[in-house]
C-alpha cells in the first residue's frame, strides 16, 4: 500500500510541477516569482522523498538496509531537507513582498510571517496585488 501512495504523491506532485512551470519567467521580485519557486522546491523534494524512502526500499528488497547504510542512513534526508529549506524561504520572501510598500522597509524575509502586528488577522477590503 505504501508504494500505492507513493505513486500517487509522484503523480500528482510531478502534475502540480507541470502546472506551475511555465510561470517560472515570472516577472522578477513578485509575489509570483517567489511562490512560484518555492512550489517547485516542494514538487522536486517530495518526489525525491518518495523515490528515496518509498520506492528504493519496494525496489531493493531485502538489500535495502545495505543500500540505506552505504547512503548514510537518515543522514540522507539532508538532501530533501535542503530544497524545502529554500522552499520555506521562497514562501517567506513572497509574503514580505505582499506586505504593502508603505510598511515593508520596516519587515524583512524572516519575519514577514508575523505581518500584520497583533493578535487578531484584520481582514483587508482591497485584494493583495
Amino acid at each position: 500500500m505504501n508504494v500505492v501512495t507513493a505513486g500517487v504523491v509522484v503523480v500528482m506532485m510531478l502534475a502540480v510541477a507541470r502546472g506551475y512551470w511555465h510561470l517560472i519567467a515570472i516577472e522578477r521580485g513578485s509575489w509570483g516569482y517567489y511562490m512560484v519557486r518555492g512550489v517547485l522546491l516542494v514538487a522536486f523534494a517530495a518526489v525525491m522523498r518518495s523515490g528515496y524512502w518509498d520506492f528504493a526500499q519496494f525496489l531493493f528488497g531485502e538489500k535495502w538496509w545495505a543500500v540505506r547504510t552505504a547512503l548514510g542512513g537518515q543522514r540522507f534526508s539532508t538532501v530533501f531537507n535542503i530544497p524545502m529549506i529554500f522552499a520555506a524561504y521562497y514562501f517567506l520572501c513572497s509574503r514580505w513582498v505582499l506586505i504593502p510598500e508603505e510598511e515593508r522597509h520596516r519587515w524583512h524575509w524572516w519575519n514577514a510571517w508575523m505581518h500584520p502586528r497583533g493578535l487578531c488577522l484584520r481582514l483587508r477590503a482591497k485584494p493583495f496585488k
